[in-house]
């Protein structure tokens, strides 16, 4: 991760909360999951996103149902 200035700037943002900063070659994210997070990429920041919702997906009981309290 990269760190960035906290310089306001216009900029349309994709449904993540997110765009590109042209002037610094970088992909950001304004809100949402990401929210403050810098990135090489717009491909880098969907990667980041994947990740995150596949460690925030609750996991699986390995115990059935009919054996839970």
């Amino acid at each position: 991760m990269v760190a960035f200035s906290a310089v306001a700037h216009d900029g349309a943002r994709d449904s993540y909360g997110c765009h590109s900063n042209v002037a610094h070659g970088t992909y950001h994210c304004h809100s949402g999951p990401l929210a403050q997070r810098q990135f090489r990429s717009r491909e880098a920041m969907m990667q980041a996103f994947v990740e995150a919702e596949r460690q925030a997906r609750p996991k699986p009981s390995l115990v059935p149902s009919r054996y839970r309290e």
